[in-house]
């Protein structure tokens, strides 16, 4: 597999974003050993919203993470959930995990717009003029190959290769 800016983006991007969740979702279960019970009693509340989302959701496939990361963030949306989310200064926390999420997808959408450039087929004419001078050298090599008894076998490659290429002729002049 070939690394390339884009799958280094979307790795670094996605890895952002797991820290970014582990980390607000330890911070709000830290706050429930906090003495401070209306601090406590606001972290439970959060906390129940992210064992409804899944507590390890930055353990997911991409795309079930981003999709629980979604379901989180209208939880989180609610009014009593702002509110215990401001007052455990966590907000900013919130607005980075949804900047990372945000990251995250434009990676994805790069990285795919990278490939689709990758993966174009070339047409007929572009692909005759990449394979004939191929073609050329590679003959050149199996002559040497040939010439010099380099490689056993090479003569019953060479006509074996011929019959092959004779049969396609044939079947494409049908």
């Amino acid at each position: 597999s070939r690394v390339t800016e884009g799958n280094k983006s979307e790795i670094a991007s996605y890895r952002d974003r797991d820290n970014s969740f582990d980390s607000l979702r330890e911070h709000v279960k830290e706050g429930l050993k906090r003495n401070n019970p209306e601090y406590r009693a606001a972290c439970e509340r959060l906390y129940a919203i992210f064992r409804k989302n899944n507590l390890n959701l930055s353990r997911l496939p991409y795309d079930e993470e981003t999709g629980a990361l979604m379901s989180l963030f209208a939880d989180l949306s609610e009014s009593q959930p702002v509110a215990d989310l401001a007052f455990i200064n966590a907000t900013d926390w919130v607005a980075e995990l949804k900047s990372d999420q945000t990251g995250f997808e434009q990676a994805v959408k790069s990285r795919a717009s990278e490939k689709k450039v990758v993966n174009e087929v070339p047409t007929d004419a572009a692909a005759k003029e990449l394979l004939i001078p191929a073609l050329k050298s590679f003959f050149k090599v199996i002559d040497v190959a040939e010439e010099n008894e380099i490689v056993q076998g090479v003569s019953e490659t060479i006509s074996l290769l011929n019959i092959i290429i004779q049969e396609v002729v044939t079947a494409h002049r049908r």
